[in-house]
């Protein structure tokens, strides 16, 4: 017959009540809030967050649901997040013929194109931009 202990190993406890004070604190949630969510005093969550005592399956399910988190997240570590994959090497940019420029709308709903410092004679042009509610 299998020995059945009374009691979880400590190492499971200090995880639960490092979690629990994980997700109550990424919350934002006080001591004393989630113990009013969960029908339980403040002392008592401190308790908990501390170590000092053991939750019953049914506070845990309270805690994960006022925490929104599920109920198995407090007595497991969360995995390490993959590595994102690696971006791929940026294409060069072929700028020959190209007119950069600087689009401004000016009040009166000209747009003007003006030409960066780096390019040279070139001429900005202007648009007159005009709405079809002015052409009526």
């Amino acid at each position: 017959m299998a020995d059945v202990s009374p009691s979880p190993p400590a190492d499971l406890i200090l995880l639960v009540a490092a979690r629990i004070r994980q997700f109550r604190r990424r919350k934002g949630v006080t001591q004393d809030a989630l113990g009013g969510m969960c029908g339980v005093s403040a002392a008592y969550i401190s308790s908990l967050e501390r170590a000092h005592c053991r939750p019953t399956v049914v506070t845990l399910q309270r805690i994960a649901t006022a925490l929104e988190v599920p109920v198995t997240s407090l007595i497991t570590e969360d995995p390490a997040p993959p590595a994102p994959p690696p971006l791929p090497p940026p294409e060069p940019l072929n700028l020959k013929g190209t007119v950069l420029a600087v689009v401004v709308m000016r009040p009166n709903g000209c747009v003007t194109a003006v030409p960066t410092p780096r390019v040279t004679g070139t001429e900005a042009r202007r648009t007159k931009v005009t709405s079809p509610e002015a052409e009526r």
